[in-house]
């Protein structure tokens, strides 16, 4: 993955799914990197 601000997250996830995901979970943790986060990377970086 290349590096990313977690801020772009929302508008690249208008093209891919994964990056969507990433915005919605970091939404969820009040805009920040979480564990949850670093899971879900791992698990569908392939995609990318």
């Amino acid at each position: 993955m290349p590096l990313t601000a977690i801020a772009e997250f929302g508008e690249k996830g208008k093209t891919n799914p994964v990056y969507a995901k990433l915005d919605e979970i970091c939404k969820a943790h009040q805009g920040l990197w979480s564990v949850e986060a670093e899971e879900y990377l791992l698990a569908n970086s392939a995609n990318l």
